[in-house]
C-alpha cells in the first residue's frame, strides 16, 4: 500500500494499529478454521496458528506457513497431535496476504512484546526520511496520521474553492444584480449571454455569429440586445419562452387540426419545430383558415 506516497506493507500498518501477530492478521481476513490431526492430509494446508515446541517454547512453524510432507513428519516426531489450519478457500484467498506477511517479517526484525512499537518506527522511517526514528516521534506522527479525527479530508477542497473564487471574482457570467427598480431587476435576470467559458470572445466574434438566426424565431427577441462590442451576444428571451428539462428554449404554438386552429398549445424547441409549417401570428389568421384561403408559412 501507499502511505504519504511511500510504499509500505499493509501488514506493517495492521501491526501498528494493534493486530501484532501473524495469526491475528490472518484471522482478521479469514472465517472458520479447521483443527486437523497430524496426518498426510495436512500436506499443502496453511497454518493459521504458529506451531510451538512444548519443551523449548521454540516456534517450529510460523502462522501462514504451507506444510510439506517433510514438515508433517517433523511435526509427528515433535509429538504434535493436531494443528489449526485454514480452509482451502481461505488459503487461496490469502495468498497475497501471506506473501506480504513473509516479506514484512524479513524487512523488520520484530521482537515479541514490542511488535506494535517497532511497526510504528518502521512506518516513521519510511515516511520521514532523514529524521531520527525515535519511538516518541513515531507515535506522535502515527497518531496525527490515523488517530486524529481531523487529520484527513475526504474531499480536497482547494480546487473547488479556487474554482468558485475564480467564477465569482472574475468570470463574465458572474455579475452584481441590477436593482435600480423592479423592471430593471427582472430584465437583468432574464438576460441571455453567449460570453464566458465555452462562449464567444467579443473581440474575435464575426458579424455572422451575431446576426439573427432561424432558431431565434419565437424564442429570442431580435431587437433587445446589448450595444457596442456585445451586440448580438447578450440578448433577451421573448415573453412566452420557457426552457425544457434539457435547458433548450421552447416557444408555444397553437395546433392546427383538420384545417382549423385548435385551443391545444404545444411547446416546441427549435429542433422539434424544423419541418413543421408555421404561419405567422397575424390578425385575421383564424378567418383565413376558416375561409380556406392561403397564407405564407415557414417550415
Amino acid at each position: 500500500m501507499r502511505l504519504d506516497r511511500k510504499k509500505i506493507f499493509a501488514t506493517v500498518l495492521l501491526r501498528a494499529l494493534g493486530w501484532e501477530t501473524d495469526e491475528e492478521i490472518l484471522r482478521l481476513f479469514t472465517g472458520k478454521t479447521e483443527l486437523v490431526p497430524i496426518s498426510r492430509s495436512l500436506v499443502g494446508r496453511v497454518l493459521v496458528s504458529p506451531v510451538v515446541d512444548r519443551e523449548t517454547d521454540e516456534i517450529l512453524y510460523q502462522a501462514g506457513s504451507e506444510l510439506t510432507a517433510t514438515d508433517v513428519k517433523e511435526l509427528q516426531q515433535a509429538g504434535i497431535q493436531s494443528v489449526d489450519v485454514l480452509t482451502a478457500e481461505d488459503a487461496e484467498a490469502t495468498r497475497f496476504l501471506r506473501n506480504a506477511i513473509e516479506k514484512d517479517r524479513q524487512s523488520i526484525p520484530y521482537t515479541k512484546g514490542h511488535i506494535k512499537e517497532q511497526a510504528m518506527v518502521g512506518i516513521f522511517r519510511e515516511i520521514q526520511l532523514g529524521d531520527l526514528p525515535t519511538l516518541e516521534r513515531a507515535k506522535s506522527r502515527f497518531e496525527k496520521l490515523f488517530l486524529d479525527p481531523l487529520c484527513c479530508d475526504l474531499v480536497n477542497s482547494k480546487p473547488l474553492l479556487a474554482s468558485l473564487k475564480d467564477f465569482f471574482g472574475s468570470s463574465e457570467l458572474s455579475q452584481f444584480l441590477q436593482q435600480a427598480n423592479p423592471l430593471d431587476e427582472l430584465t437583468h435576470k432574464r438576460r441571455l449571454s453567449a460570453l464566458g467559458p465555452g462562449g464567444f470572445p467579443p473581440e474575435l466574434t464575426t458579424s455572422e455569429k451575431r446576426n439573427i438566426h432561424l432558431t431565434h424565431y419565437g424564442r429570442i427577441c431580435p431587437l433587445k440586445t446589448a450595444q457596442g462590442q456585445s451586440v448580438g451576444l447578450i440578448v433577451s428571451p421573448v415573453i412566452f419562452t420557457c426552457s425544457n428539462n434539457l435547458g433548450f428554449l421552447e416557444t408555444p404554438y397553437r395546433k392546427v387540426v383538420e384545417g382549423k386552429v385548435s385551443d391545444e398549445i404545444v411547446h416546441l424547441s427549435a429542433a422539434r419545430a424544423m419541418g413543421i409549417p408555421l404561419p405567422p401570428l397575424i390578425a385575421g389568421l383564424m378567418k383565413l383558415i376558416a375561409y380556406g384561403l392561403t397564407t405564407i408559412v415557414r417550415h
